[in-house]
């Protein structure tokens, strides 16, 4: 695309940075909203179970 368009690949890759870090960031708020909607717990790590 950045070829035919004559448009830099580098300023097409950080063009893409903030959305990318937008589109994280909401997974991870959605995620955690629905965990703990669901009751979902936190377990206490263990080695012994590895």
């Amino acid at each position: 695309y950045g070829i035919v368009t004559e448009t830099s690949i580098s300023r097409l890759f950080i063009s893409g940075i903030v959305p990318g870090l937008l589109i994280g960031a909401a997974l991870m708020v959605t995620t955690y909203i629905l965990a703990n909607k669901q009751g979902g717990g936190v377990r206490q790590f263990r080695w012994d179970v590895l």
